[in-house]
């Protein structure tokens, strides 16, 4: 794989070694992590990236099969994952939050995670900038 990012741990900060100097590593389960938590027009630089959380989501009644749907395809974009093998998505429209698990195959293994978004994650972004 051609991964080379920046590790993080499990909050999104950047991950220190004992020297606290930042760690590269390869990892597709936080590639897809990453895709998955990129609100569309967040980044500045293509404001067509990213995943349609506010317009698709986190509305009155959402459509999880479509929602599924589409994560798969997210997922799948993802360099280094050959096939996703199941995504489940439970939204929670009071606490506006989705949890997203999901499992896929790469060249080496299967790999499985959960991704949870609440609806403040941009807003907090955008306030704190």
């Amino acid at each position: 794989m051609a991964y080379n990012d920046i590790l993080l741990d499990a909050d999104g900060d950047i991950r220190l070694n004992e020297y606290d100097d930042a760690t590269l590593a390869d990892s597709v389960i936080q590639a897809v992590t990453i895709h998955l938590k990129w609100f569309l027009g967040e980044w500045p630089f293509d404001e067509n990236r990213g995943f349609d959380w506010f317009g698709d989501v986190f509305v009155k009644d959402p459509d999880t099969n479509i929602i599924s749907r589409a994560i798969r395809n997210e997922i799948a974009s993802v360099e280094g994952i050959t096939s996703v093998e199941s995504v489940n998505v439970a939204v929670d429209n009071g606490a506006r939050t989705a949890t997203i698990r999901w499992e896929a195959k790469t060249s080496a293994e299967i790999v499985k995670s959960e991704v949870v978004l609440w609806a403040n994650t941009a807003l907090q972004k955008m306030v704190s900038s």
